[in-house]
């Protein structure tokens, strides 16, 4: 575990930087080109007057920066209840957002972020309600605004520092009189009531409030939410509801309620069915879901597919559905082709994907790359590696400290161990404090060695 730091430390212990002694020019460049790509990953936020919106974007921002800058297909994969193009607007657009889905997109940057997903809930649910007041009073340029984030504001769980979230402010009769919330976004304290078989359910709760809320809900409360949804005829809730029940167990209905979401043209729920006859067993009918769901354009059944061919050691199926992918511009699936490539026997076109996914920015290509140079006995390309990435915010910072630490160790350089054990604890890992301790005793005994031997002469 992690959380954001400075991580111009490194230059700081090591004043020249780090070097590159590729003997692969190809390589230097990929790695040049991937930090490239990395650089421009931030959305452009628009320009607005000092207020309750420019606050809440602000902090939206300096969250995504805080999240390595995903993309916004990145967070519509995560988050599976919203379109990429409605999470880009959330972030370039000059107006109120929906809250339901910046809740969902607030919990996934937190938990990328290593943030405290509660707090950082109720800071940006307060900024909302901010803008939403200033909405309902009409006013031009609300003087609403707070404090912007700081990583102060959202502390790092992963420090053992978590801030308890406040309650949610419940306005007395008298206030939701006086100042009403916007009908269009505002979500509810409670549930209000409403049978079931009551399709015009409370317009106050849009598709992704509801969805958000379930997530939350215990068991009872979420399953009534979507079956209103349901009763609304709402595919996603559809699917989710049939995926919830997946992850509880209950198959028969998980597949039921998930072949009807497929009926509806829900591309993704033939995938989540394929998931749910792979553990009943069923592999012939969960490469036909997953093949459908390619044919309907989900590039994600693609990958999937080639995850269950390779598990089932069918490696030439599974290479070409892996291939599938790639060639409809699922760069993620690299890294899952490299390792099929090693168990096939195939080294340099393993090296070659693992390159390419570093290519398009890839960070979790840049750990398994380097085990993979470990296992061909190349480890002064393991050391490299490890070396030229520690300081991209491609990867976790805190990780390539320890492992390059822990070769300098064996290299018997300690005092570097040390330096880099150092650097892991400065950017937030959890294993750096016990080894500091060792090796600053074992630098110390050497230190007191060398210091007997001098006076011995």
């Amino acid at each position: 575990m992690c959380k954001q730091s400075d991580t111009t430390l490194y230059e700081e212990i090591h004043p020249t930087g780090h070097q590159m002694f590729w003997h692969d020019a190809a390589l230097q460049k990929i790695t040049a080109e991937s930090r490239r790509r990395v650089q421009l990953a931030p959305f452009t936020r628009p320009v607005l007057p000092a207020g309750p919106l420019n606050d809440l974007l602000v902090d939206l921002h300096e969250l995504h920066l805080l999240a390595g800058y995903p993309s916004s297909r990145t967070m519509e994969a995560a988050i599976s209840s919203s379109s990429h193009t409605r999470i880009h607007k959330l972030f370039v657009e000059p107006r109120r957002p929906d809250w339901g889905l910046l809740e969902l997109v607030v919990e996934y940057l937190a938990g990328r972020a290593h943030r405290d997903e509660t707090s950082t809930r109720q800071h940006f649910y307060d900024r909302w309600v901010a803008v939403a007041r200033a909405s309902s009073l009409g006013a031009g340029d609300p003087m609403l605004s707070g404090p912007a984030l700081s990583p102060s504001t959202v502390t790092s769980t992963s420090a053992g520092e978590g801030v308890a979230a406040l309650p949610r402010p419940k306005a007395s009769k008298e206030e939701e009189r006086e100042e009403p919330q916007p009908a269009e976004n505002l979500e509810p304290q409670e549930l209000s009531p409403i049978p079931l078989s009551d399709t015009g359910y409370d317009p106050l709760w849009t598709e992704e409030a509801l969805l958000s809320r379930a997530k939350k809900a215990p068991p009872g409360e979420a399953e009534e939410i979507y079956q209103r949804l349901i009763a609304r005829g709402s595919a996603m809730g559809r699917m989710i509801y049939g995926t919830w029940h997946a992850k509880r167990g209950n198959l028969e209905e998980a597949e039921r309620h998930l072949r009807v979401a497929g009926e509806m043209r829900v591309s993704q729920a033939l995938v989540s069915l394929g998931k749910v006859l792979e553990r009943s067993g069923r592999f012939a009918e969960a490469v036909a879901s997953y093949e459908e769901s390619m044919q309907r354009g989900e590039v994600n059944a693609a990958v999937v597919l080639g995850k269950l061919h390779e598990k089932r050691m069918n490696y030439l199926e599974a290479e070409r559905a892996y291939l599938t992918a790639l060639e409809r511009g699922e760069k993620a699936v690299h890294v899952p082709l490299a390792r099929l490539y090693e168990k096939m026997g195939k080294p340099e076109q393993a090296e070659q994907m693992y390159l390419s996914a570093i290519q398009y920015a890839e960070g979790s290509a840049v750990i398994p790359l380097a085990r993979f140079y470990a296992r061909r006995g190349d480890f002064g390309r393991q050391e490299q590696v490890y070396e030229d990435y520690i300081k991209s915010p491609a990867v976790t910072p805190c990780d390539v400290p320890v492992f390059l630490g822990e070769i300098r160790e064996r290299q018997g350089r300690l005092k570097e161990a040390l330096e880099l054990y150092r650097m892991a604890l400065t950017l937030g890992s959890t294993v750096a404090p016990e080894e500091i301790e060792r090796l600053e005793r074992a630098v110390e005994q050497s230190r007191d060695a060398s210091d007997s031997e001098s006076a011995d002469t």
